[in-house]
């Protein structure tokens, strides 16, 4: 139940982005926002990729232009 509600709010924060996105008329920075939402929800069972290919999907259906790019992790160097 828990697991659902994070992924309910990591939706609504996708859509967040992509509506500030439409509003600024901003190039939508992929990784960086996924970094972004990941650190928000750091249990949330979705990894970077999960949450780019989800903003990714959410600006290509709004027609956002986007700025792909992986998201930053932390080095084990």
């Amino acid at each position: 139940m828990r697991s659902r509600i994070v992924h309910q709010l990591i939706a609504e924060e996708i859509r967040r982005v992509i509506a500030d996105a439409i509003e600024t008329q901003e190039c939508l920075a992929i990784g960086r926002r996924a970094s972004l939402i990941e650190r928000a929800y750091p249990n949330s069972g979705l990894s970077s990729d999960d949450i780019c290919d989800e903003i990714l999907a959410a600006a290509i259906s709004a027609r956002v232009p986007v700025e792909m790019s992986k998201p930053k992790t932390k080095s084990l160097v």
